[in-house]
């Protein structure tokens, strides 16, 4: 359960800071604040602050101020993301009000029903709005709020609760001509209506300056009504010394009310703030401070909370633990998170509407659990293998109950047909004793559209469920999309979303959680390890990885895994180090266990089986024991590693949890066993299984047998694709492309793409489709289109360029002279891959969608409609996406030197480019003057200068950095634009330093937080 702390603050009215008066109280808060809130878990910490925020808000100077002497220094408590604020009656420019007076008095004075002022409110340069324009721009430029709008805008600190920030200020005078506000304040409702109806299921919090009776009486009522039926807390500030009743809590019908002190108005007043702690959705518990003159400290808030220790305890609700259905699918949800006979705190997960590697995150929409649940349409959740797609699955199944006791089914339909799908089906509903009428949703994983009798299936489902949407959970894994991963499994009807990997706050927790129970280092310290060994490793930010990472530390929190072979030869070393209640005496141990388990599994490999009864498994493994004078017990093996669900039950036959392990022991009985070494590489054909490559390699890094293999198995593969392909050996397009994207591909570029197609091997009828751009559509070709380039091997060639990458990157002790043949047949599979894409591009461009070789790729939604236009961008595109399909298999900090030497040397420009790609994503040591040599060998006004241009200023939008990487960037960005500029070959500081910062893109706060 997610603990978090939200200080409220309210009225600092921010002015001269004078060190006698302004500036003590501002000193003894943040004082306080040291020993209130924990600096180490700034990822659970919040701020609101509920106005008046300065004391006279006419200038930006004011606010400057205030940023610079309050915000920075809350810094060290709370990370600026998780700082908001609502506007006050003295955070507006009077000025406005004084030099309209008339006006502004007559707009307040005009009856208008609640849409006549609603509508008012939006139209352009009303003064009501107007006066806000400081704060406005404080809010948008130095706070970062996303979703700011100065009527009134929403925020959520975890996806349980909804905070609304409601500007109650707008008809204010602010003191002028002592015109008092109490009774007269409107507020625009048509925002905080939406925000209760988008936010169903979660806690609502709003947050406004005034209580409740400075609102007219309509206002008044309105919001009154509101929360009996829609809003669980309401805080507010406003509330001075001669005003206070020291009544601050009030609860009302299971609502809280809440007000917060002034934080300053003066130094002999009663000034205060207060912490709230919510579990989940629930307010726990808020404690006030409060400021004590003689002993020149805040202190407990006995005049605020009744209580002698200042703090306030809310009754928490407690769920009927006697809920069957409830309890089924907490047990449900329950196994399907434990790992390694643990079972982790849920980390909250973040969805996209946009993939994981498109560079336009600016346009991705943002989702949570609770927008599934209370949005119920037909999706497709996409994610990598190991991400956690069953275990969100499940505890969507589970929340949906909690929140709304809505009927969420979940199916496994992994290795479905019709009959097995009725099988299960029935099961589910019949273990739930519900008929299909009542599902409202069913969760189906690992779902595929080549399933055989799918679309039966889904027909099936309809008319059984006739009030169920559908949610289907897919892989990527296997599929390519440029700029972005997508697939051939898309759904028509399904809005697609794609599961992130955790954020620096959800690793935050994993490691709070197992470090509080293991303690294994300093949090911090655990947490910096974690982090840089996912990187390292090239690995994702997901759950299961961050856990077999921690559990590697236990072995040995100073010795760094060099790949995933030693992590997990670390992790079932724990394993059998700490085998709980059971005894196993002295035979059982990670190597017995590796050098047994190798041995099965290329038993299944061999039967080509991935199931299997206990039986089986005693029956191979007893009689290989004897053979070899091996003393392991069998039966205790088999239950350590059931109880720590390496291997797991389906339908009464054992399975390993994940099909890494099956490669990964192999692997190890490779080692060992020429014979099955020569079968997995030569007779299985595993080169093309790019794990059993990598876990190989991984053992020793010195397997130079798969060096060899891989080097003339790829040679081979790619020359003969190349063959196949039939395009002229020199054609390049990049090299007329220039700089500004917007000319590129224009005239003779294009020709040369259609006339090139026409000399390739494709067959005459589909080159007359590819040659007519004004032809409709492609589609009735499609099938023709496979079947003919299926022979090219595409798909092979990547494979075994993705295997080659692994290999590399683990192979640290071979020789020099095999890693460079190596990395050259990698770079000719890219190199092939380039020209397969160039041979579709006209049938992606016209389709959206295409496929050559096996290799099926689909464009993702934010490419051009019309075909010019998307040509240009699906050949654009093409380097910043074999970037992304192999960076992360290939780079290393140990190949960095190899990999700089061909980004300089090599002889194709198009390779030589995606390695600087490359280098500017994983930003190694000497990045900057690498990149810098890169930018001298590239001309002024080339594609390629672009193209690092345009990558550097995506990742200086949206990437997160270090301060050092982030001025490397920047400076980087600036050499680009005055080479571009000036034709300066190599742009030394001095030219570098008369760029405007004006041409940086705006750091894009809200997705770095992600």
């Amino acid at each position: 359960m997610r603990t978090i702390k939200v200080i409220h603050v309210s009225d600092i009215h921010y002015e001269n800071n004078e060190p006698e008066n302004q500036g003590l109280i501002l000193n003894a808060f943040f004082s306080d604040l040291e020993n209130k809130v924990d600096c180490n878990n700034k990822e659970n910490t919040f701020c609101i602050i509920s106005g008046d925020l300065v004391n006279k808000g006419n200038s930006e100077m004011i606010y400057s101020l205030f940023y610079n002497n309050f915000i920075s220094r809350l810094l060290k408590y709370v990370p600026i993301t998780n700082i908001y604020c609502c506007p006050g009656n003295h955070d507006f420019n009077r000025k406005v009000i004084e030099d309209n007076f008339e006006e502004h008095a007559r707009q307040i004075s005009e009856k208008k029903n609640e849409t006549e002022f609603n509508e008012f409110l939006k139209t352009e340069n009303n003064l009501f709005v107007r006066k806000f324009d400081f704060f406005k721009n404080f809010c948008t430029s130095q706070l970062h709020l996303p979703n700011f709008n100065i009527l009134g805008y929403s925020a959520s600190p975890i996806p349980e609760i909804s905070f609304y920030f409601l500007n109650c200020s707008l008809l204010c005078y602010g003191g002028l001509n002592d015109i008092k506000d109490i009774g007269t304040l409107k507020v625009e409702t048509s925002g905080l209506n939406k925000w209760i109806q988008d936010n169903r299921g979660r806690a609502k919090v709003l947050i406004m300056h005034h209580p409740l009776d400075y609102l007219t009486e309509f206002a008044r009522l309105e919001i009154k009504s509101m929360l009996k039926r829609d809003i669980d807390i309401i805080i507010s500030g406003h509330l001075h010394e001669q005003e206070l009743d020291h009544n601050y809590i009030a609860e009302d019908h299971g609502i809280i009310k809440l007000s917060s002190p002034q934080l300053f108005s003066n130094k002999t007043d009663l000034n205060g703030y207060a912490i709230l702690t919510f579990e989940e959705s629930k307010l726990g518990s808020i404690e006030y401070r409060q400021w004590v003159k003689r002993q020149r400290k805040f202190m407990s808030g006995q005049d605020f909370s009744g209580t002698e220790n200042g703090i306030r305890i809310f009754n928490k609700i407690n769920y009927s633990p006697e809920d069957i259905f409830e309890k089924k699918l907490e047990s449900n949800f329950n196994k399907a998170m434990k790992s390694y006979s643990r079972i982790p705190n849920w980390v909250e997960r973040t969805l996209r509407s946009t993939p994981p590697n498109s560079s336009k995150k600016t346009d991705s929409e943002k989702y949570d659990y609770i927008n599934l649940i209370n949005n119920p349409i037909n999706y497709q959740i996409i994610g990598a293998p190991q991400f956690g797609l069953t275990c969100f699955a499940k505890y969507l199944a589970l929340k949906a109950f909690q929140f709304n006791k809505s009927i969420w089914i979940y199916l496994d339909s992994e290795n479905w047909n019709y009959a097995k799908y009725h099988s299960d089906f029935d099961e589910a509903l019949g273990d739930f004793n519900i008929e299909g009428s009542s599902v409202n949703c069913l969760l189906l994983d690992n779902w595929k559209n080549s399933l055989k009798d799918s679309h039966k299936i889904l027909e099936n489902i309809k008319r059984k469920c006739p009030n169920a949407n559908i949610v289907i959970f897919s892989n990527f894994s296997d599929n390519i999309v440029l700029e972005g991963l997508d697939s051939e499994e898309s759904h028509e009807g399904f809005k697609q979303l794609w599961l992130c990997e955790l954020s620096r706050a959800g690793l935050r927790n994993i490691v709070k959680n197992f470090n509080d129970e293991n303690q294994i280092a300093d949090e911090n310290r655990v947490l910096t390890r974690l982090d840089i060994d996912l990187i390292d490793l090239n690995i994702h930010r997901t759950p299961l990885n961050c856990l077999q990472l921690l559990i590697a530390f236990l072995d040995n929190f100073e010795d760094r895994p060099v790949n995933r072979s030693r992590v997990f030869k670390q992790v079932l070393k724990v394993i059998f180090d700490n085998p709980g209640k059971l005894f196993y005496g002295d035979t059982l141990d990670e190597e017995n266990c590796g050098f047994l388990l190798g041995y099965f599994c290329e038993h299944l490999l061999k039967e080509n089986k991935d199931t299997f009864p206990e039986s089986e498994f005693h029956a191979i493994c007893v009689p290989f024991c004897k053979e070899n004078y091996n003393t392991t017990n069998t039966y205790d093996l088999l239950e350590v590693l059931k109880n720590n669900q390496i291997l797991v039950t389906i339908n009464g036959e054992l399975r390993f949890r994940f099909s890494y392990w099956i490669y990964y022991f192999a692997a190890l009985r490779m080692k060992i066993s020429p014979q099955f070494a020569s079968y997995m590489l030569k007779d299985k054909h595993s080169l093309y299984f790019p794990e059993i490559i990598e876990f190989y390699t991984g053992i020793d890094g010195a397997r130079e047998d798969v060096a060899h293999m891989l080097i003339e198995d790829l040679d081979a593969l790619s020359k003969k694709v190349h063959l196949k392909i039939g395009l002229q050996d020199d054609f390049n397009l990049f090299k007329d492309i220039k700089w500004a994207l917007n000319e590129t591909i224009s005239g003779m570029t294009q020709k040369q793409l259609v006339e090139n197609v026409q000399k390739s091997k494709l067959p005459e009828e589909l080159k007359d489709v590819i040659a007519d751009k004004h032809y409709d559509s492609v589609k009735p070709y499609n099938q023709k289109i496979h079947n003919f380039l299926e022979e090219y091997e595409v798909k092979n060639l990547m494979d075994l360029t993705k295997s080659a990458a692994k290999g590399l990157r683990n192979s640290e002790f071979i020789s020099s002279k095999l890693k460079e043949d190596l990395i050259e047949k990698i770079f000719a599979g890219w190199q092939e891959t380039i020209r397969a894409l160039f041979l579709i591009a006209p049938v992606l461009a016209k389709n959206g969608f295409g496929g050559i070789g096996g290799a099926r790729f689909k464009l993702t939604d934010d490419f051009p409609k019309e075909y010019d236009e998307c040509l240009k961008k699906v050949i654009t595109s093409m380097p910043h996406n074999l970037n992304l399909w192999y960076k992360d298999d290939l780079f290393s900090d140990k190949l960095i030197l190899l990999l700089r030497k061909y980004m300089l040397s090599f002889e194709d420009p198009n390779i030589r480019h995606i390695i600087a790609l490359i280098e500017c994503n994983a930003r190694p040591k000497g990045w900057k003057e690498s990149l810098l040599n890169y930018i001298e060998n590239v001309g002024k006004n080339s594609f390629y200068l672009g193209d690092i241009y345009t990558n550097l200023t995506n990742n200086y939008a949206s990437s997160h950095m270090t301060a050092g990487e982030q001025l490397d960037t920047e400076y980087l960005i600036k050499a680009c634009w005055a080479k571009h500029n000036t034709g300066s070959p190599k742009p030394g500081i001095d030219t570098v330093s008369k760029v405007s910062d004006d041409i940086l893109p705006r750091r894009n706060l809200n997705n770095l937080n992600d």
